[in-house]
C-alpha cells in the first residue's frame, strides 16, 4: 500500500462494524515512519501511536494529538515526552489514569495531579506520596469521586433491571451490586449500606431475580465489603428458606463469607441425605460436585471420600463415570480408584458414540497418564467401525 492509498483509507474512517479501514499495526515500516500518515492515524485512533516508528513516538505534535484522543496512548510516548508537562497535562485531561506513565517529577506536580483527579478520582493512587497527604489534593479526589458516583448511581439503578444484582462483564450494564462494591472500595461504606438496603428491598419485592448466584453474592458482599456479618447471616437465613436457592452455592458462600463451617456442613448434609419431602433427589453428578466442595472448603477428606462412593453408586452412564474418575484423580489423587471407575466408563461407552471414546481416551491420557490403555480403547473403536 502506498502513502496515497493509506491516507485515503484513514480519511474513509470506519466501516459498518466500527472498525478502522486503515490499520497502522498492519502497515509496512515505511508508512509507520511517515509523519503525515502517522499524524492522520493517531487523530483517528490515539492508540495507533504504539505502532508508529520510534522516532515519531518522540514527536511532540504527534503525541499531543494521540493523547487528546486516548489518554492512555501516552504510555507509548518517548520517555522525554513523558517528562514534558504540556504533553502530560493533555494526557491526564483525556484520561486521569495516564498519570501513572508520567515521569516521577510530574506525578508530584500539583497542577498535573489536580487535572488528573478532575478527570478520574482513581488517578489519586498514581500521585506522589507527599501529594496524597496534601489536603487540597485529597479534597479534589473526594469531590471528583462523589461527582462520578452520583452519575454512576443513576446508571446502576437503570442497569440493574437488565443485568441483575451483579455483573462485572463490561458488555453488560452497570448495576447496583457493582456500584455498592465500588463505593466500599472507595471508602464510602455508609453510602454503600444505603444501596445494599435498596437491593434487599428489590429482592423482597421480586424486582431482582433471586437466582442462587445473585442472592449468595449479595449476602457475601454485605459480609465482606461492609464487614456486617450479622446482617449477612439474616440474608442467608432467608435464602435457606427458599427452595429455589441452590444448596451447594449457599453452603459454599456461608463458609467462605461467614467462616461458619458448622452451618455449611449442615446444608451439605441436607444435600447428601435429603429429607423425605425434599424437592431435589441427588444424582451422581451432584454427589461428585458436593464431594469436591467438602474436600476443598471443609477440608474433610474422609467425608468427601464417603460422598464420592455415593456418587459411584448412583452413576448410571458414561458421563457420570468419566466425570467421577477425573475428580478422583484431581481431588482425591487416588489413581487406583479412578482406574476402576474409568473401566466402568469404558463399559458404558461400548457400542455407543465415537465422541465418547474420544473423550475417554483423552481423559485417561491426561489424568492417568496411561497412553497404552488409551491406545487400546482407540483401536477397539476402530475395529467396531
Amino acid at each position: 500500500m502506498d502513502k496515497k492509498e493509506a491516507l485515503k483509507q484513514i480519511n474513509a474512517g470506519k466501516d459498518e462494524e466500527d472498525n478502522n479501514y486503515f490499520s497502522l499495526a498492519e502497515a509496512d515500516e515505511k508508512l509507520k515512519a511517515d509523519k503525515e500518515v502517522v499524524l492522520a492515524a493517531v487523530k483517528q485512533d490515539g492508540y495507533a501511536l504504539q505502532y508508529a516508528d520510534k522516532k515519531l513516538r518522540a514527536d511532540k505534535e504527534i503525541v499531543l494529538e494521540a493523547v487528546k484522543i486516548g489518554g492512555n496512548a501516552f504510555q507509548s510516548a518517548d520517555k522525554k515526552l513523558r517528562a514534558d508537562k504540556e504533553v502530560v497535562l493533555a494526557a491526564v485531561k483525556s484520561n486521569g489514569n495516564a498519570l501513572q506513565y508520567a515521569e516521577k517529577k510530574l506525578r508530584a506536580d500539583k497542577e498535573v495531579v489536580l487535572a488528573a483527579l478532575k478527570q478520574d478520582a482513581y488517578a489519586f493512587r498514581f500521585a506522589d506520596k507527599k501529594l496524597r497527604a496534601d489536603k487540597k489534593i485529597v479534597m479534589a479526589k473526594t469531590k471528583s469521586q462523589i461527582k462520578n458516583f452520583k452519575k454512576l448511581e443513576q446508571e446502576a439503578h437503570s442497569g440493574t433491571n437488565d443485568s441483575g444484582y451483579y455483573n462485572d462483564d463490561p458488555e453488560y450494564n452497570y448495576c447496583l451490586g457493582r456500584f455498592a462494591e465500588d463505593l466500599c472500595y472507595a471508602g464510602y461504606k455508609k453510602w454503600a449500606r444505603k444501596i445494599y438496603k435498596i437491593v434487599e428491598g428489590l429482592f423482597k419485592d421480586g424486582k431482582i431475580d433471586t437466582v442462587s448466584v445473585f442472592y449468595c453474592d449479595f449476602a457475601s458482599d454485605v459480609a465482606l465489603n461492609l464487614g456486617d456479618k450479622k446482617w449477612a447471616r439474616k440474608i442467608y437465613k432467608e435464602a435457606e428458606k427458599d427452595d429455589d436457592i441452590e444448596r451447594r452455592e449457599l453452603a459454599d458462600s456461608i463458609i467462605t463469607s461467614l467462616g461458619d463451617k458448622e452451618w455449611g456442613r449442615k446444608i451439605f448434609e441436607e444435600i447428601i441425605i435429603p429429607s423425605e419431602y425434599g424437592i431435589t433427589r441427588p444424582n451422581s453428578n451432584l454427589y461428585t460436585k458436593t464431594a469436591r466442595d467438602i474436600y476443598e472448603i471443609l477440608v474433610d477428606k474422609k467425608w468427601a471420600k464417603e460422598v464420592y462412593k455415593k456418587a459411584e453408586e448412583k452413576a448410571e452412564n458414561f458421563t457420570d463415570f468419566r466425570y467421577l474418575a477425573e475428580e478422583l484423580c484431581k481431588i482425591m489423587k487416588d489413581k487406583n480408584w479412578a482406574k476402576r471407575v474409568y473401566k466402568k466408563a469404558e463399559e458404558k461407552s461400548k457400542d455407543k458414540y465415537k465422541s465418547e471414546f474420544d473423550e475417554l481416551t483423552k481423559s485417561i491420557r491426561e489424568n492417568l497418564g496411561d497412553k497404552e490403555w488409551a491406545k487400546k480403547i482407540k483401536e477397539s473403536w476402530t475395529k467396531v467401525e
